[in-house]
């Protein structure tokens, strides 16, 4: 299957967004979720594990393999970048992109691996490190978002450096912009890195209790905002475990690590309270003393530092300044955030030291780099952090764009070779809009931010009179509030904290403190600068060894007391007044007089250190890097926002499709060449494709000459521009591959040629010897045929000349045999006809008939004229002229006898006997493959016809949905279109019915039934049409799609009382069902299958799962709704269920029975014409009732009833509605399409199965699995992660209502039932008893179908039987008086009626006696009525135009032989007691070009002609019989 997928984009014939995401969808529905772009890569975030990524996989996309044919992988894009960097030398860039969520961080570590098993046998531990570092850096970097749980917070880039060899050579790991906001807030549902929450998970209790940790995690402030990070337990003691061993592996000291976690977790706890004075003062000493005890601080100096700053005026001595409480919190925020930064810098400093410990000096062939970046996002709530990350992937954008589109088309003007253009707007306006100097957003929040007074309402003051004219900026919002067209969406961004985030300052007195810890770690961690980009990775420096004692883990013992660690631990907790006041103390020893807090004083910030100074210098940075080295791209997309797998969200998709620009990139790839080399490297690299060419030392030429070597299939695939060979990734696949079958194979290829040299030879010498001995044994062959043939041809001529010799004198006799018995027929000899028909004994052999036929040509002669006018004479006839002599007789042979001019027999070969189908191999399996067809098409239909139905009849629009006005108007109207929809679904059979009924009444002979049988049958089909409406209107759209399938089954309410009660079996013979059961059991059955046909309609209002989510059993005027459709919409088909039988046999003079019978004898008779008046008034009383629905819905929203589903649709006008209905897409109206459509087809495919009696298989076990199979597929459908009906459709379905699995069995249980209880009923579609090719009014009730009740109307009005109803007029006489009087009665015939074998209708009684006078059993098992056998019949058909009275004679002789032939046939038949399967029927017909003529007396009388052909028949018959 996944060849017949297209796996590149760029292949694709119409290039549109919508084919990219049909293509995209069709591919990630079969797990292939990755699709090339030539050579971009688009990887589809599954979200479940796949078998894609196995070691033998890894070797199918090995760098040295053909990997033309493969489906593209992620692997592929590492091997061709491996690939590429062993070629050229140069270095590799690969950049992953995608929101948030769509698997970058997941792809970046599959390619790792690939490079990694590519390189075998280099340095295998450097190997294991380099796949490591990914979960390292993802339990430090990594966080849970709403959009995504694992969200890369910081960018990574990944550079791998290679040896010349192409080995490892090492790693360097760049990180950027690290979120480290997120230490101190994060939204709801969010979390803090992972690494925090591990440490909760896998640390023992001694260890938390030595990290001063021993509360529960939801304790403490930054732990608690994700609440399901408990769910995720089991796999955080995981990684916890596997993140100390790698520490250990790249000689971290995790016990380090886990002291700054908690440290930063207990200063985060400190809380702050205002005194008396305005002046912060630290709330509990606990967690302070905790903090300052873990990072080897003093109290005193970190309390003066949290709740007082220093502030130098001039060359004055500095003044020490109170905080408030919330500038106490911003500096204990800010220390926990640039702890946490430094350490995490820290890290990837050790990482590098591990990956490249001989970087300096060691020879470097080229490096390939992978950049991870989060994602491009949009929160519920966006802030700076949003701001910063959405500003990278603009960048990032921009610089995709421009290797894709821009720098393409300016290398491809600049090398000369020709190329399309392709328009592609990038975002450099936007990027403007942030970068600009001065005036850029960026700008004007850093110049905000050095201010000491500016604040964030200043910064969007700003902005906003800055941009309000630009079409990327918004700020119509709420307060404080602006909005940026971002390349993906349009993002709101909230101010608020923008001025103090950016400012990332942390005052100097905490800076001292740090650097003042006793730890040398601690102290060296503070002391390093920051480098650049913001982090302290890239600077070189050295930090000592932390001096902690390492006893976390140990039990508490003999080693408790005896380490610093512990002594801190033993000592105290001072109270909190009594640290205030030391401090205070403290800071008036040093500083004298503490002044009071000044709120609107912020410490100063210098321009450059600010973040977004930071996020500048990253970003020139990064793309230095990328421009390096040659690109290759892999962009990430998200299959859905719900993080399910098997979702494919085509809005979700098509939005990436669009800002990703794919279906350009297709069309630039497509018309493109990706691979660009240069002459002289294309020459050294493929000059060994053409080595017996004579290469220049022009290398534009030689490389001309190589590629001419290419198929011609690639020849319009490359073009040379000034300096480089430009060309497709399939003419690099063949090169690639020609070069590596003539360096792996080639002395084993001259061996394979000269063996095949060889053999070639060998087998052409004995070609040469089998051809002349062929020539040999043709022409012996040939010679022996010959002397046959000669052979042959002489016994013939002999065997012919006594044949002719012999028939003459036959003919001779028979002809005057035949003209002498006008005078006397007693005695005449047998024809020679006869006599080949007869064998020696005189027995009679009628299949000898079909073996021999005489053609003979005739003419006259003045004796037969003589002869003719004697007999016209003799027998009192006007005598005729005579007849001119005919043409004269061809010449006898000259050595066979002479021959008469009449007497010319021809022998015809014999047919060629043809077999039955049941004899024919190649019949009988188009005859399978029929049943088949026409079961598979009749069950689609059935099925399709269901879901397509439940998915119309659905409401549209709910009000529970978030919508605004327009789109609940537009929502609105759609619903009201659907509503029509529906009506004219409905009336399409009524019109069909009104059509036909009216045509056949025009151009038959009906009689006029009456105006009771036409009202009565009004009154019928009113009362249905009621049903079927409230149904289709009002019930169903109420129901889910699964429960209103099953709902379906219970419309035959009506006949299941009738059948028990009124119906009859035909007087047929004892096979069926009923002799299966028996008598009483039949009739049980049938009681029962009526009580669960009533009984369902108070299960389904009382068994609330039946109901549940539906307002049917609210209230009591819905309930009355319910009952009635369900009665009345079955009263459609009484005329089929009801006999002549009223609890029990009525009398013949019963006026119900009559009246009854007499009203089956009118519809018998006179169908059409009540067709045609019953159709007219339905498509009336349709039209009424959709406009009744339409108005006055009783489940619509009204103030009266707000928990409604849908609103009413009233007010909506018909000319909006078609409006509507035309504007709506072909997927949009593709449930009316299929109902539509499948019940038309359906009906067609069904009545010609039980025309063609093939109703047992392709009509009645498709009809009854039809409604379990669309009960599964909806019930799959409803599942989330199935979406079956999505594809074809993009119309909503009424929801399935969620229940446990208990409540769902009692539905099925009640729907198999009323299922069974149908077909029950309908048994009868199981025995058909009808003749094929069956006009439709003896298979079906009434013609046509129901769009509704397809399935349900197929099977009821099927006819049980094709019993007629019989009229007889009685006459009597008043006693004494002459008056006569009549009486109808009317009688239902006790067997079926069946065309006979003379095509007339003739009730198939049977015959009480056998040919031996003995009494038949009609009604055994093996009795077969010959009366309507299935037999050929044959028409004789003769013109008479002047012939002559022989030629009458030998013509009407022909046909009384055929005659005679069937009539010993049917005697056969009746002696022997076995049917003749090569009986037929035989029927003659003479036609006279002119028949009549005027006598003397002026009257029409027959012709000489007429009268001759008269004369002769006696004659004829008494010569064949």
């Amino acid at each position: 299957m996944a060849s017949e997928i297209n796996s590149d984009l760029s292949s694709l014939e119409n290039l549109t967004e919508e084919n990219i995401l049909k293509s995209l969808r069709e591919r990630y529905e079969h797990d292939l979720i990755y699709t090339n772009i030539k050579d971009i890569l688009i990887a589809i975030n599954p979200r479940k594990p796949l078998r894609i990524y196995l070691d033998e996989i890894h070797e199918q996309y090995h760098y040295d393999q053909a990997v033309g044919g493969l489906e593209p992988h992620v692997f592929q894009v590492s091997a061709a970048a491996y690939k590429r960097m062993l070629q050229t030398d140069t270095d590799q860039v690969i950049i992953v992109s995608g929101e948030s969520g769509a698997g970058k961080t997941e792809s970046t570590k599959y390619m790792v691996k690939h490079l990694v098993h590519m390189c075998k046998g280099g340095d295998m531990e450097l190997h294991n490190k380099l796949i490591e570092i990914n979960p390292l850096l993802e339990a430090f970097g990594n966080a849970k978002t709403t959009l995504n749980e694992n969200s890369s917070r910081f960018a990574k880039y990944l550079e791998v450096s290679f040896k010349d060899d192409g080995q490892l050579a090492g790693a360097v790991v760049r990180d950027y912009m690290l979120e480290k906001s997120r230490i101190v807030h994060q939204s709801e549902g969010e979390g803090i890195f992972h690494i925090f929450y591990a440490m909760f998970a896998g640390c023992t209790q001694t260890q938390m209790e030595d990290l001063f940790l021993a509360s529960d995690i939801d304790q403490f402030r930054i732990l608690r905002s994700d609440p399901n990070h408990v769910d995720r337990t089991d796999s955080y003691k995981k990684m916890f475990s596997e993140t100390m061993n790698i520490l250990d592996k790249i000689k971290v000291d995790s016990q380090v690590v886990l002291t700054m976690l908690a440290a930063v977790i207990n200063i985060t706890e400190i809380a702050f309270e205002e005194n008396d004075r305005g002046i912060a003062q630290i709330k509990d000493a606990a967690p302070f003393v905790h903090a300052a005890r873990l990072l080897q601080l003093g109290d005193i100096t970190f309390g003066e530092a949290l709740v007082a700053s220093k502030q130098s005026l001039g060359n004055e001595d500095p003044v020490a300044v109170y905080k408030t409480v919330q500038q106490a919190e911003d500096g204990r925020d800010a220390l926990a955030k640039i702890l946490y930064e430094r350490m995490f810098g820290w890290l990837v400093r050790m990482i590098n030291q591990n990956l490249h410990p001989h970087r300096l000096g060691q020879d470097i062939k080229a490096n390939i780099g992978i950049l991870d970046i989060a994602g491009f996002e949009k929160l519920r709530t966006n802030s700076f952090e949003q701001l910063c990350i959405n500003i990278v992937n603009e960048k990032l954008q921009n610089f995709m764009n421009k290797q894709i589109f821009t720098m393409e088309m300016e290398l491809y003007a600049a090398e000369g070779v020709q190329l399309d253009d392709v328009k592609f707007e990038n975002n450099d306006q936007l990027l403007r809009l942030f970068d600009e100097k001065d005036l850029g957003l960026l700008d004007i929040l850093n110049e905000v931010s050095i201010l000491k007074q500016g604040s964030d309402q200043d910064f969007f003051r700003r902005v906003k009179q800055q941009f309000k004219d630009s079409k990327y900026f918004d700020c119509r919002g709420a307060e404080r509030m602006f909005g940026i067209n971002h390349f993906a969406a349009m993002v709101p961004y909230d101010t608020t904290g923008f001025i103090e985030k950016n400012r990332d300052r942390l005052n100097q007195e905490f800076i001292d403190v740090m650097m003042a810890s006793e730890d040398p770690f601690l102290s060296d961690l503070f002391t390093v600068k920051r480098g650049p980009t913001g982090t302290i990775s890239a600077n070189p420096h050295t930090i000592r060894k932390s001096t902690r004692a390492k006893i976390m883990g140990v039990p508490a013992g003999p080693l408790v007391g005896k380490t610093a660690l512990s002594k801190d631990k033993l000592k105290t907790t001072p109270k909190t007044e009594a640290l205030a006041v030391d401090i205070v103390k403290s800071l008036r020893t040093k500083f004298g007089t503490v002044k009071a807090p000044d709120k609107k004083h912020h410490s100063p910030t210098t321009s450059d250190q600010t973040l977004v100074a930071f996020i500048k210098k990253s970003l020139l940075n990064l793309l230095d890097k990328l421009q390096s080295g040659n690109s290759f791209f892999v962009r990430c997309i998200k299959a859905n926002n719900a993080h399910s797998p098997n979702m494919f969200e085509d809005q979700v998709v098509s939005e990436q499709v669009k800002y990703n620009g794919l279906a350009e990139v297709a069309k630039i790839r497509k018309k493109g060449y990706p691979v660009r080399i240069s002459y002289a490297d294309f020459v050294r690299r493929y000059r060994i494709v053409a080595p017996s060419r004579n290469l220049t030392k022009d290398d534009m030429k030689s490389a001309n000459t190589i590629l001419s070597e290419t198929p011609l299939m690639f020849r319009i695939k490359y073009s040379l521009g000034k300096t480089k060979v430009f060309m497709t990734s399939e003419v690099e696949d063949f090169l690639e591959v020609f070069i590596i079958i003539r360096q792996r194979n080639a002395a084993k290829k001259v061996a394979k040629c000269v063996r095949k040299g060889v053999q070639i030879l060998k087998q052409k010498r004995i070609a040469e010897e089998i051809h002349k001995a062929e020539e040999i044994r043709k022409a012996e062959e040939k010679r022996t045929n010959e002397d046959k043939r000669k052979r042959d041809e002489e016994e013939s001529k002999i065997q012919e000349e006594e044949k002719w010799r012999e028939v003459n004198i036959d003919k001779r006799e028979e002809i005057n045999l035949s003209i002498e018995s006008d005078s006397d027929n007693s005695d005449h000899p047998k024809s020679e006809t006869e006599s080949i028909l007869e064998d020696g004994d005189g027995n009679f052999h009628p299949d000898r008939l079909r073996d021999t036929k005489m053609l003979w040509s005739s003419g006259g002669s003045s004796s037969d004229s003589n002869r003719t006018s004697d007999s016209q004479s003799s027998h009192g006839i006007r005598p005729r002229p005579p007849t001119p002599p005919g043409p004269a007789a061809p010449d006898p042979p000259k050595d066979g006898p002479k021959q008469h001019f009449w007497d010319l027999p021809q022998i015809i070969s014999r047919d060629r006997k043809v077999r039955d189908v049941d004899e024919d191999r190649g019949l009988q399996v188009i005859k399978a493959v029929a049943y088949i067809l026409f079961f598979a098409i009749l069950l689609w239909c059935a099925v399709a016809q269901k879901l397509s139905l439940m998915t119309l009849v659905a409401y549209q629009y709910n009000i529970a949905a978030n919508a605004t006005d327009s789109q609940a108007e537009e929502r609105k109207t759609v619903a009201a279109g659907k509503h029509l929809l529906l009506a004219v679904a409905i009336m399409i059979p009524y019109f069909l019915t009104f059509l036909t009924s009216l045509f056949k009444w025009m151009f038959g002979s009906f009689p006029f039934p009456g105006f009771p049988a036409i009202l009565f049958c009004i009154a019928m089909e009113t009362i249905h049409s009621l049903g079927l409406c409230a149904l289709v209107f009002i019930i169903l759209p109420d129901m889910d799609i699964v429960r209103g399938i099953l709902l379906l089954n219970g419309v035959a309410v009506l006949p299941s009382i009738l059948y028990p009660v009124t119906a009859s079996e035909p007087s047929t013979s004892k096979g069926g069902c009923q002799g299966c059961f028996g008598r009483r059991g039949f009739f049980s059955l049938s009681v029962f299958a009526a009580i669960v046909q009533l009984a369902f309609i108070p299960l389904v209002i009382l068994f609330d799962n039946f109901v549940a989510g539906s307002r049917i059993d609210s209230q009591l005027h819905t309930i009355v709704i319910f009952v009635v459709a369900m009665i009345f919409v079955s009263f459609s088909w009484w005329e089929n269920f009801s006999d002549d039988q009223f609890c029990g046999k009525t009398n013949d003079n019963s006026i119900i029975k009559t009246e009854f019978l007499k009203l089956k004898f009118n519809l018998q008779e006179s169908r059409p014409v009540i067709n045609f008046f019953t159709s007219l008034w339905k498509i009336s009383i349709t039209c009424l009732l959709t406009w009744v629905t339409k108005m006055f819905k009783p489940f619509s929203f009204t103030n009266d009833n707000p928990d409604a589903k849908f609103h009413r649709i009233d007010n909506v006008t018909l000319a909006d509605v078609f409006r509507k209905l035309a504007a709506m897409p072909l997927k949009d109206n593709a449930a009316i399409l299929t109902l539509t459509l499948a019940t038309f087809v359906g009906y067609y495919i069904a009545y010609t199965a039980c025309k063609l009696k093939m109703q047992k298989f392709s009509f009645s076990i498709p009809l009854i699995i039809s409604t379990p199979m669309a009960v599964i597929i909806a019930s799959l459908d409803c599942r989330p992660t199935f979406n079956l009906l999505i594809p074809f459709t993009n119309e909503l379905q009424n929801v399935c209502e969620k229940h446990d699995f208990k409540e769902w069995v009692g539905v099925y249980i009640a729907g198999v039932l009323v299922l069974a209880s149908l077909y029950w009923l309908c048994k009868h579609i199981f025995f058909p008893n009808i003749e094929r090719l069956a006009r439709t009014e003896r298979l079906f009730m009434n013609p046509f179908y129901c769009s509704i009740l397809f399935e349900q109307h197929l099977i009821l009005n099927r006819r049980r039987h094709n019993r007629r109803v019989n009229k007889e007029i009685c006459k009597s006489k008043y006693r004494g008086l002459y008056m006569e009087t009549s009486k109808e009665l009317y009688s239902l015939s006790e067997h079926n009626f069946k065309v006979n074998i003379e095509g007339e209708e003739e009730e198939d009684n049977g015959s009480k006696q056998d040919s031996d006078g003995e009494v038949a059993d009609i009604h055994a098992d093996n009795y077969r009525n010959r009366k309507f056998r299935d037999i050929p019949k044959i028409y004789a058909c003769a013109t008479m135009w002047h012939e002559t009275k022989i030629e009458m004679i030998q013509l009407m002789k022909s046909i009384f032989r055929m005659d005679r032939d069937q009539t010993f046939r049917k005697m056969a038949e009746d002696l022997n007691k076995k049917e003749d399967k090569d009986f037929y029927d035989f029927e003659a017909h003479i036609f006279f070009d002119d028949c009549m003529e005027m006598d003397d007396d002026q009257e029409m009388v027959p012709n000489e002609f007429v009268l001759e052909l008269l004369s002769v028949l006696e004659g004829s018959v008494s010569a064949v019989y």
